[in-house]
This record gives structure tokens, C-alpha cells and sequence, in this order.
């Protein structure tokens, strides 16, 4: 299944997200993948070449 095949991210502080991603050309999009309603919620969509830990730790930062 496609939304399962894609990478878990492994950062200590944003593991416990559940977020995976993909990369298309430039980007990396992340998304979580709800087997219970079988959806992909698309969380963020951020240019490879930024420090996109840092980007989603702010914003995991902020939503606290």
C-alpha cells in the first residue's frame, strides 16, 4: 500500500509524529496516514534545500 511505503521520519523530537514523506523534484511532502478511515492528511509541503527539521519543529512548537 503506497501510503505505508514511504519513510518514517527519524528525528528523536519528531518520531513520535508519525510523520512519513515523500520527495517530488525539489520537494518533500510530509503526511500522516490514518489506517482506521484508510486517508493521508497532508501536513506540509517544504522546499528540499531548507532545514526542514528545524521548519517542523518550530511549527510542532507553535501548535503546543
Amino acid at each position: 500500500m503506497f501510503p505505508l511505503r514511504a519513510n518514517l521520519l527519524d528525528d528523536e523530537n519528531l518520531v513520535r509524529l508519525q510523520l512519513r514523506y515523500v520527495i517530488a523534484h525539489d520537494y518533500l511532502l510530509f503526511y500522516k496516514y490514518s489506517e482506521a478511515d484508510n486517508t493521508v492528511y497532508i501536513e506540509s509541503i517544504l522546499n528540499g534545500k531548507i532545514d526542514y527539521v528545524r521548519v517542523l519543529k518550530e511549527r510542532l512548537s507553535r501548535q503546543k
